[in-house]
């Protein structure tokens, strides 16, 4: 996580260093790729907290048919014109309590690695989504999840009708950077398993050599009404005021300076909570907001938090971190206007916060 801090201090400086006028052709082609590296390293940082079961951090009502449906037409170009793809849907709802982006990752390693299974030669992947009832037979031959009651459960299931696995192959799916590959492509099917795990739900694999495979995912159903999609507003949005950002991290609180400022806020910097408190003491009621690390060396994030809360309890606070939202999180939310974000974040997605904590 370290140096996925690090990572993302580059991601930010090559996304403003490309954003810079005169910046074209070559110098803007390596800037690019500078970026798409850093990405693909933030995505393993992520895929590293998914496995450990930390990575969820957006819980909310998600339509897994209406998921699926818009994931499956862009993977078609990732795989073989040999293959085909098909998504089949129940007419019974399929909403769950659960984060969109993590279960469209687990959407994606199933659908790809079952691309993977059939190789050059092709053949039939068919995506299934429902909501039906489960007995303790097929519970208990789960993989995660085999202590969950039989019942009803929202699922999505990948079939292929590729080569199938050996029960040995069975038994190391799951290890992290295990693959049949020459290459693999990270840690695959060990953050699919992490994912499952932080979400409560279970999963089953069904193989045999010659005779394909099928991957099932299980989540508990929700009553909830998945949120009708939002569109943001073309135009360019502006800012205005003065935000304090406190990161002991040195190039994650430069980035963020800068980034901020792109909107039109003028920004203090602090290296760390005691300094950040003293510079909010200086102008209490001066910050329209404060952008705050959870983690740092002193005092950290919540501890900073509380300082700042005593001078001002109406202080206007964005949490950053680079572990997923949790419990704790929710409930210091309750002591006053506080939004999270998790690192890595892009230029957008800092927007979209600063948005929604100013209005």
């Amino acid at each position: 996580l370290d140096e996925g801090r690090v990572r993302l201090g580059r991601l930010g400086h090559a996304k403003l260093a490309r954003g810079l006028p005169g910046i074209e052709g070559e110098a803007a082609l390596h800037l690019q790729k500078i970026e798409a590296s850093t990405a693909r390293a933030a995505d393993l940082c992520q895929q590293m907290l998914a496995y450990s079961g930390r990575g969820r951090f957006v819980v909310e009502p998600v339509d897994l048919a209406q998921l699926a449906r818009e994931t499956v037409p862009l993977l078609r170009t990732s795989l073989s014109t040999h293959v085909r793809l098909q998504f089949v849907t129940e007419s019974t709802p399929a909403i769950v309590l659960a984060d969109a982006t993590q279960l469209r990752q687990i959407a994606m390693n199933l659908i790809l690695n079952a691309g993977d299974a059939l190789g050059a030669a092709g053949g039939e992947i068919v995506v299934t989504t429902g909501h039906r009832p489960f007995d303790p037979e097929y519970i208990s031959g789960l993989r995660v999840g085999e202590n969950l009651p039989p019942g009803d459960y929202v699922f999505l299931a990948v079939r292929d009708t590729g080569c199938g696995m050996s029960p040995e192959t069975l038994a190391k799916i799951f290890d992290p950077f295990f693959t049949t590959k020459f290459t693999g492509r990270g840690l695959g099917l060990a953050a699919v398993l992490g994912i499952v795990r932080g979400h409560s739900g279970g999963l089953r694999v069904e193989s045999e050599i010659g005779h394909g495979t099928t991957f099932t995912l299980l989540l508990p159903p929700s009553t909830s009404v998945a949120p009708a999609k939002i569109e943001p507003p073309e135009t360019p949005w502006r800012g205005a005021g003065k935000i304090l950002v406190i990161d002991d991290e040195g190039p994650v609180r430069e980035v963020a300076a800068e980034l901020i400022r792109t909107f039109g806020f003028t920004v203090q910097t602090a290296v760390d909570g005691t300094q950040g408190i003293e510079r909010f003491r200086e102008d209490p009621t001066g910050f329209c907001l404060v952008f705050l690390d959870l983690t740092m060396p002193g005092l950290d994030g919540e501890e900073t938090l509380a300082g700042l809360r005593a001078i001002n309890p109406d202080v206007r606070v964005l949490l950053v971190s680079g572990y997923s939202e949790n419990d704790r999180v929710t409930q210091l939310a309750n002591g006053g206007p506080l939004l999270f974000m998790q690192k890595p974040f892009t230029r957008r997605k800092l927007e979209l916060k600063l948005r929604e904590s100013l209005g």
